[in-house]
């Protein structure tokens, strides 16, 4: 018995995720490019433009302007939100966790999108960009405050489908799979709402409050904690010129200052987990990469993980990660590791107090030699 489209996207969604976040190989496909978006943009207009399809989508119609103030139960193109890094935490670059990620696909994949569960939540930017508009709008430049999974997943099906398309899906086939149809008919139309505010860092604070928030949430792991702060302390940078300690604080107690009320006091930060914040923020690049993907597979994972090193001779960092056999058992993942007081080499950070960082990699470490 053959396949049907649906099982065949499901079978090609885990088999170039094996080696690469889906938000990525998107971004292969479709480059962050004029050209790269336009090609996306079309392809989701034709899937939802076909008569098989278009017989089933719902008579919304989408936003043709950017609000001037807050918007709630407005409806979204897929093609107007932004499927880079950055849709969510600017700079700080971080993709939904593919562990949440594939769970949502499967969902949306099978029944459709429900906007009736629970609407994205979104911001505009103030000015435009080169991208080409659409119906008032300029395509991808939409970025997400909370549904960022969910409107990956949409995206990652059209996709899909266009590389299967090119591949073994004919325009018959599609035809006459009404299961399919329908579900591209759930995906043209994404219900959003606009809370608009004066400073960016507070949609990255209302990112934070809202995983606290509703039922369907998982609280924020450690790296989603990083990424917001780190976006905030890059747009405190702007006030002058302090440490991030103190930049970090200021954006904390901001951050605090929006969770007075009653229903609020559980999404308040503590010390200890501010402590772990900072530690993170000023950790060297591989360690927090390393963090990043270990959280992207095993969110809120409290075990150990296997990482490589060895000396770079011929660059001027020390250290580097490398693809061995051979692996060093280093439990950095611990929340308290995280809460250590890490020892920054080079500097005065921690130097008198037990620092795991990179006092318990160097520790271990064993050069190969040749």
């Amino acid at each position: 018995m053959s396949q049907t489209i649906k099982e065949r996207i499901e079978v090609a969604f885990f088999e170039v995720t094996k080696d690469a976040h889906i938000g990525d190989k998107i971004s292969q496909w479709f480059p962050h490019t004029v050209e790269g978006r336009s090609e996306f943009a079309k392809v989701m207009l034709h899937y939802v433009g076909l008569p098989e399809v278009a017989k089933h989508v719902q008579p919304h119609r989408a936003i043709n302007h950017i609000p001037g103030d807050s918007k709630m139960d407005m409806w979204l193109n897929p093609w107007m939100i932004d499927y880079s890094r950055q849709c969510k935490y600017g700079e700080s670059s971080k993709y939904p966790d593919m562990c949440t990620l594939k769970v949502h696909f499967l969902s949306i994949l099978t029944t459709g999108f429900e906007a009736s569960r629970e609407p994205l939540d979104v911001r505009f930017l103030g000015e435009q960009g080169p991208m080409p508009i659409v119906d008032g709008i300029e395509i991808f430049s939409v970025k997400l405050v909370d549904g960022f999974t969910k409107s990956l997943c949409v995206q990652a099906i059209f996709a899909l489908l266009h590389k299967l398309d090119c591949l073994d899906i004919t325009f018959q086939e599609l035809a006459e799979d009404d299961s399919m149809a329908m579900c591209l008919a759930t995906l043209k139309y994404l219900k959003g709402n606009f809370k608009r505010h004066e400073r960016e860092e507070e949609y990255l604070y209302d990112a934070l409050a809202l995983t606290q928030r509703t039922g369907e949430k998982q609280q924020a792991s450690p790296m989603e904690l990083v990424s917001v702060f780190s976006e905030a302390i890059r747009l405190k940078k702007t006030i002058g010129a302090k440490s991030t300690r103190d930049l970090l604080n200021l954006c904390v107690q901001d951050y605090n200052k929006g969770r007075l009320s009653d229903t609020c006091q559980g999404q308040k930060l503590k010390q200890e987990t501010v402590k772990i914040i900072y530690n993170v923020v000023r950790c060297p690049l591989v360690f927090k990469e390393t963090l990043m993907t270990m959280y992207s597979d095993y969110r809120h994972f409290n075990a150990g993980c296997e990482l490589c090193f060895e000396l770079d001779i011929q660059s001027s960092f020390r250290i580097k990660v490398v693809q061995c056999n051979t692996c060093l058992s280093l439990s950095a993942l611990t929340l308290d590791n995280l809460a250590g007081d890490f020892y920054m080499h080079g500097t005065d950070l921690a130097k008198n107090d037990k620092g795991r960082w990179p006092e318990i990699l160097v520790s271990q470490l064993q050069p190969n030699v040749s």
